[in-house]
C-alpha cells in the first residue's frame, strides 16, 4: 500500500464496517504513525547509532521463472556494497551485478523442481541485511507493453499468462483476453506480498464496457483476486490499478490470469498428524487436478474431484512437524501458481457445516479444532464445552495467518450467559506492536460445569471466505522469543543495543532469561531477565500502551579490531514455570509485506549481524531533484554526524552540469538540517545530470538533477 491517505478514506468505525476495512485501518494506522513518530528524527542533529541497513522497496520483475536464469534489479537503498543475495531455498542462486546505492542488478537461477509460490530472501551487506520475498511461477511471464490505459489499446493476451509490470501515477493497465462460455478465470494479482509498495485494485470489463467484477483487498496486506466464470464466449478486459492512483516505477505487480487450479477455502482447515485425515476444497477448476502434495513430500489421495471441489485423504505421520504447511495442486501441465496454508497439529479436528446458536450450541469435546464459516451477516457461531473447577483453557482462533479475512472475536460465556471473557486483537498495535491477526486467549475457569465460547467477525459481517479454526485445549504455559527484524548492525567499538520481547503464552507468569549464547570472537553480550510484566510505551498521542510481551535489550560490546564480518546470532531463553525448565532459540521473522507489517513465522531464520565500523555521517538526500532554468532552486539535506572530532564540514557538490552554481555551506558540529541553493543560469541546457555532494569523507549517493526549460516571462 502506499503511505498516503485520501481524505474521507478511512470508514468510521461502526458495525457496517467491513472485514476488508478493518483489516486496512488495523494495519496502515500503525505503520502511518511510525512513519510520524520517526519524523522528527530526520531533524534530531545525531541519533545515537545510525540506521544504513538495505532496503529493498520492490524488484524488477516481482517474481521470476522456475527452471531459467532471470535477470531481476532490486530497488531500495544502501545497495551499493552488497555481498550476497541469499535464499532460504538452496534451489534458487543468485549472482551478483552491478550495483549503486539506489539499484542492485543480479542473476536468479531457480531449479527446475521447485515449486511455484512466494520464496524468501535475504540481501546482505556489510551494513545489515535486509529480508523479503519474490514470486517463483511455473508460468512464462510476459511484460506489460505500454500504451495500454484504455479498452482500444489494451494488451492482447493468451491464457495462462504472468504479466509483469508497474503503475505510474493514475495509470491503468488494461489487458484484453477472450474466455469460452461458461470457462471460470482466475486473477491474481501479486504485489504487497512480493514488498512492492502497490496497493492495487482489479477489475473486469465485459464488451459492453460493464464492469462485471472488482476487488481491492483480498490477500492479508491487500493484494486483489478475482474468479469469474464468462456467462458468454467473447473478449474480456482486466484492468490492474492502483487504489489511490499513485505510482512509480518501484509500483510493480504480478498479474497471474487463466483457468488454473485456485484454492478459496479448506474444511476443516486443519489436520492432525499420525492419522488419516479428510479434507474438502473448494475453489474454482478443481477437476483439472491430477495431484495434491502437503509440504514435500506427503502425497493426498484424490477421493472425488469436481470443478468447484475436491475431496483429498492424507495420511500423517507421527513425525511431522507442527504448524502451517502449504498444499500444492498440480495438472497434467505444472503446478498451480501459488500453494494454500493448512495447519497440522495434534488435535481431532472437526468440521462443524450446521453451526449452533446461542440457545442451542454445537457440543464438544475437548480437546478439540473445529472449522466453520461465518457466511452471513452479523452472524454468530456457538460452541458448547464444560470445564472443571481451576481447569486452564487455552482458546486460538487462525483465520488471517491461513489467507482467509474474517476479523475473528472471540466471547466466553457461563450457563447463565455472562460474559466471562473476550478478545478481538490480542494486542494493541502501534509503533513498538506488530499486528496480531487472529485471537488467543487463556482462561481460568472457577467453576466447574457448562460454559459457551462465540466467535464472529469484528465488524459483524460474513462471506463464504469468512473461515476460522477455532481449538480449544489445556493451557500450557510457554513463551516465544521474538525478534522483529531478521539482522542487526553491530558497529566496532560500540556497546549496541538489541531489543528481543519474550512474549509469554498460555498462562506463562515467571521470569525469563535472555542471553547471547556462544558470542563471536570480538562481541561480548550482557545476560538480562524478562519480568512478568508487559512492557510499555507511548504512542503517537501520548497515550500509554502495552506490548504483548515484555521487551527486553542486550547490550553487545564490540571489540574495535574485532573482524567485519557477518555473523550468525544464536540468542537464548530459559525460563522455569510449574518446576519445568523451557529454552527456547530466538528464531528471526521477516514480515509478509512492508504494508501489512504481518510478520511470517514460516520465515524463521537465525538473526544475522553485520559487523561494520560507524560511519563518520550520514547524509539523507534526495534520488532526483528539478532545477529550472534562470530560477534558484532550494534543497534540503540532512547529515547526521557521528564523528569523534565534531569539526565544521564544508558541503559542497561535486562535478556540477555546466550553468549550475553551488555555494558550499557549513555543516555544524552537530550536524542537521541543511539548506541548498542550485543557481541555474537562464542558458542552462535542459536535461537529466548526475551529481554528488561531499562533506568531509561523507559522499552521498548520486542524485539526479533534472533541468527544465527557462519559463515564459511573456
Amino acid at each position: 500500500m502506499n503511505y498516503k491517505l485520501e481524505s474521507g478514506s478511512i470508514p468510521l468505525l461502526n458495525d457496517k464496517i467491513t472485514a476488508q476495512e478493518k483489516v486496512y485501518m488495523s494495519l496502515m494506522l500503525p505503520f502511518l504513525a511510525a512513519l510520524i513518530a520517526l519524523a522528527p528524527m530526520a531533524f534530531a542533529g545525531e541519533p545515537k547509532f545510525p540506521d544504513i541497513s538495505p532496503v529493498v522497496r520492490t524488484t524488477v520483475p516481482a517474481g521470476i521463472e522456475l527452471g531459467k536464469t532471470t535477470e531481476v534489479i532490486f530497488r531500495g537503498r544502501y545497495l551499493e556494497n552488497v555481498r550476497e543475495i541469499r535464499f532460504a531455498t538452496p534451489h534458487i542462486k543468485a549472482e551478483l551485478g552491478t550495483h549503486d546505492f539506489y539499484e542492485l542488478k543480479a542473476k536468479l537461477t531457480v531449479a527446475p523442481e521447485i515449486r511455484p509460490g512466494l520464496y524468501a530472501y535475504s540481501v546482505i551487506t556489510p551494513g545489515g541485511v535486509f529480508s523479503a520475498r519474490i514470486h517463483i511461477s511455473a508460468i512464462p511471464a510476459t511484460p506489460e507493453t505500454e500504451p495500454n490505459n484504455d479498452a482500444s489499446t489494451a494488451q492482447k493476451i493468451t491464457l495462462p499468462v504472468i504479466i509483469d509490470g508497474f503503475i505510474d501515477n493514475a495509470d491503468y493497465d488494461n489487458f484484453r483476453l477472450h474466455a469460452e462460455k461458461g470457462q471460470t478465470i482466475v486473477l491474481d494479482v501479486i504485489a504487497n506480498r512480493a514488498s512492492s509498495p502497490l496497493d492495487a485494485k482489479l477489475a473486469v470489463i465485459n464488451e459492453r464496457g460493464e464492469e462485471i467484477a472488482f476487488n481491492e483487498d483480498w490477500h492479508l496486506g491487500g493484494d486483489p483476486h478475482i474468479a469469474f466464470t464468462a456467462a458468454e464466449a467473447g473478449d474480456f478486459i482486466v484492468q490492474v490499478s492502483s487504489a489511490n492512483e499513485m505510482g512509480g516505477k518501484d509500483n510493480t505487480y504480478r498479474l497471474i490470469a487463466g483457468a488454473y487450479a485456485n484454492i478459496d477455502r479448506i474444511f476443516p482447515a486443519g489436520l492432525r498428524r499420525n492419522a488419516t485425515n479428510q479434507i474438502e476444497l473448494h475453489g474454482q477448476n478443481l477437476d483439472s487436478v491430477t495431484e495434491a502434495l502437503l509440504g514435500e513430500n506427503h502425497k493426498a489421495k484424490i477421493l472425488t474431484k469436481e470443478p468447484s471441489r475436491l475431496v483429498l485423504q492424507l495420511d500423517l505421520a507421527a513425525g511431522l512437524e507442527t504448524g502451517p504447511h502449504n498444499l500444492y495442486l498440480r495438472t497434467e501441465k505444472q503446478f498451480a501458481p501459488a500453494p494454500f496454508r493448512v495447519l497440522v497439529s495434534d488435535l481431532a479436528e472437526k468440521r462443524i457445516s450446521k453451526t449452533g446458536t446461542r440457545e442451542h450450541p454445537e457440543p464438544v469435546d475437548l480437546p478439540i479444532a473445529v472449522t466453520s464459516v461465518l457466511d452471513q451477516k452479523r452472524a454468530a457461531h456457538f460452541v458448547s464445552f464444560k470445564a472443571r473447577a481451576g481447569e486452564r483453557l487455552t482458546f486460538k482462533v487462525d483465520s488471517m495467518t491461513l489467507g482467509y479475512p474474517l476479523d475473528a472475536v472471540l466471547t466466553i460465556f457461563d450457563s447463565t450467559g455472562h460474559q466471562i471473557a473476550y478478545q478481538d486483537d490480542p494486542a494493541q498495535t502501534g509503533p513498538k506492536q506488530y499486528p496480531e491477526p487472529d485471537p488467543r486467549l487463556t482462561h481460568t475457569f472457577e467453576r466447574a460445569g457448562d460454559y459457551k465460547v462465540m466467535i464472529r467477525d469484528g465488524g459483524w459481517t460474513g462471506a463464504p471466505d469468512f473461515v476460522y479454526r477455532l481449538s480449544i485445549q489445556p493451557a500450557k504455559p510457554d513463551y516465544i522469543l521474538e525478534f522483529s527484524n531478521p539482522s542487526a548492525t553491530l558497529f566496532r567499538g560500540q556497546a549496541n543495543k538489541i531489543e528481543v520481547r519474550v512474549k509469554r503464552l498460555d498462562g506463562w507468569n515467571t521470569p525469563v532469561d535472555v542471553w547471547l549464547d556462544n558470542a563471536p570472537a570480538g562481541i561480548e553480550a550482557t545476560k538480562t531477565t524478562a519480568q512478568n510484566k508487559p512492557s510499555e510505551y507511548k504512542d503517537n498521542c501520548a497515550k500509554l500502551q502495552q506490548v504483548d510481551g515484555t521487551d527486553v535489550e542486550l547490550t553487545l560490546k564490540v571489540d574495535a579490531k574485532a573482524e567485519s564480518n557477518l555473523y550468525p546470532l544464536r540468542i537464548r531463553a530459559r525460563g522455569v514455570i510449574d518446576g519445568q525448565t523451557i529454552e527456547r532459540t530466538l528464531e528471526a521473522v521477516y514480515t509478509v509485506n512492508g504494508a501489512s507489517r504481518i510478520m511470517d513465522p514460516s520465515s524463521a531464520s537465525p538473526l544475522l549481524a553485520s559487523v561494520t565500523d560507524m560511519p563518520a555521517a550520514v547524509m539523507q538526500t534526495p534520488q532526483d531533484f528539478g532545477l529550472t532554468a534562470g530560477k534558484t532552486d532550494k534543497l534540503k539535506v540532512n547529515i547526521d554526524r557521528f564523528d569523534e572530532k565534531k569539526e565544521p564540514l564544508t558541503l559542497k557538490a561535486e562535478k556540477l552540469p555546466e550553468g549550475v552554481t553551488l555555494e558550499a555551506v557549513t555543516v555544524p558540529a552537530i550536524g542537521g538540517l541543511i539548506e541548498l541553493k542550485f543557481v541555474t543560469a537562464k542558458d542552462a541546457k535542459p536535461g537529466k545530470y548526475f551529481v554528488t555532494l561531499r562533506a568531509g569523507e561523507t559522499q552521498s549517493p548520486k542524485i539526479e538533477l533534472n533541468i527544465a526549460p527557462a519559463e515564459d516571462t511573456k
